[in-house]
């Protein structure tokens, strides 16, 4: 075998390089390695190899030695319960339907709330209020629809109240109106109240 060994590395030192020599003698015993291994995992697999396993001890044992305890269900008796009500009233008609509410009529333009048909075509009326602490409370703000706090000078805000659903018999302090003001009245197409203006 050593001579073999010297031979095949003579002849790979005189064919090509010493480097190429030495990989090909490692690629050579990595293929040995490698065929080594896929024979004994195929003597593992078939069982030939190794030792014989041992007879299953359940086998052995002869059937007349173990003892079978039968299943048996157990259903409890149903427990009867005398009724103290009046029969009659355990079954008595069913309850009537309950009538149907009625239509609470068309949604709001400004709310989107259900108001009465009558007032979806009618014009909102948009009212300049004065918003300065001695002015509070206003009279009639719970009942507009949609309320703008605006700006005006020195920090001073006034509120432009939109009213549709319900106009209450008193709006105010009603006072002066800027022209920017009246753009947010013509959005909703709205009457403009004011007092005065600059």
């Amino acid at each position: 075998m050593k001579n073999l060994h010297t031979r095949f590395l003579a002849w790979c030192r005189e064919t090509v390089s010493k480097t190429r020599a030495r990989t090909l003698y490692i690629s050579a015993g990595a293929l040995l390695v490698f065929v080594a291994g896929i024979i004994v995992t195929v003597i593992l697999i078939s069982g030939r190899g190794g030792n014989v396993p041992a007879e299953n001890p359940l086998q052995s044992v002869p059937l007349d030695s173990v003892e079978v305890t039968p299943f048996v269900e157990v259903i409890p008796e149903p427990v009867i319960y005398p009724l103290e009500d009046d029969p009659d009233e355990l079954y008595s008609d069913p309850p009537a339907e309950p009538e149907p509410e009625p239509d609470p009529g068309p949604p709001g333009l400004l709310t989107g709330l259900p108001i009465h048909e009558g007032y979806v075509n009618r014009r909102p009326i948009a009212v300049v209020v004065n918003n300065i602490f001695a002015a509070h409370p206003q009279s009639g703000i719970s009942s507009a629809d949609v309320v703008y706090e605006v700006l005006t000078e020195g920090n001073i805000t006034r509120l432009i109240a939109v009213f549709q659903t319900e106009i209450p018999d008193k709006i105010g302090p009603v006072r002066s109106t800027r022209n920017y003001f009246a753009g947010l009245a013509m959005n909703h197409d709205a009457i403009f109240v004011h007092h005065g203006g600059t």
